[in-house]
């Protein structure tokens, strides 16, 4: 709580409190399989223009407080958890090449840990932000992917991960997808990853070891998403088998 009334000092406790508001409200409608699921922007009609909180804690954050990088990190965590913004973990992703490896473990431990929490305004910008500001990142894809994955991921994890894994390298995920394919329940969340793979713009993915995959899914055939991701992998693989990773 010390934290959090350091955060609302900086804009004002009323202007902090209806931006935490706004931030709960759109939160959970953050992350789409599609690649036009984009944030959502938060808007307000006043003057004092609430959606621009949580770029002015960021700021403040990470320019202006005479912190550490840990110290950083934690008020941003602690600014996330209480205002659950992209926005929030945009600013996180801009400074990670600056963390230390004892920092990097606190935040991939803290990144599991909304990635697999119960409620989804927590956990669906996390997923988002692994999307877009990890997975599509050459440089990051094999530190995000190994740590989101180093322990057993819960199902409520994985319905988040699998469908943002779409830009991992495909020999990284690939272990990950044929372990789903031997449980039937888990037969969706493999779609979802396997459609990511080949539908992303910056989709990772090896058509021959997919389509083989994709027979041992046993979904309706009315799937959405199913036939189409069916039809696109044939007609990769008649015009040449290859791999895009």
């Amino acid at each position: 709580m010390e934290l959090v009334r350091a955060l609302a000092a900086q804009v004002g406790e009323e202007r902090y409190q209806r931006a935490r508001e706004e931030a709960w409200r759109t939160a959970g409608e953050i992350f789409h399989l599609d690649r036009g699921g984009q944030p959502a922007t938060q808007t307000d009609a006043d003057d004092d223009a609430v959606e621009l909180v949580p770029h002015e804690l960021a700021d403040w954050i990470w320019y202006d407080a005479n912190l550490t990088v840990r110290e950083r990190l934690d008020f941003a965590l602690t600014l996330y958890r209480d205002m659950p913004s992209y926005a929030n973990l945009m600013y996180v992703s801009m400074f990670f090449p600056k963390f230390e490896t004892h920092v990097r473990t606190v935040f991939w431990d803290a990144y599991r840990a909304l990635l697999g929490d119960a409620d989804d305004r927590l956990a669906n910008p996390v997923a988002y932000s692994l999307w877009v500001d990890y997975f599509e990142d050459a440089e990051r894809a094999a530190e995000a992917w190994d740590e989101m994955t180093r322990s057993q991921p819960s199902e409520r994890s994985l319905k988040r991960l699998v469908p943002a894994s779409g830009p991992v390298p495909y020999e990284l995920k690939a272990p990950l997808y044929q372990q789903l394919a031997l449980d039937q329940q888990s037969h969706e969340i493999l779609f979802r990853g396997l459609f990511a793979s080949q539908f992303d713009i910056y989709g990772k993915i090896d058509v021959v070891d997919a389509t083989q995959l994709l027979y041992r899914v046993d979904l309706a055939p009315e799937t959405q998403g199913l036939h189409e991701l069916r039809v696109s992998l044939a007609e990769a693989q008649s015009r040449k088998p290859t791999s895009r990773d």
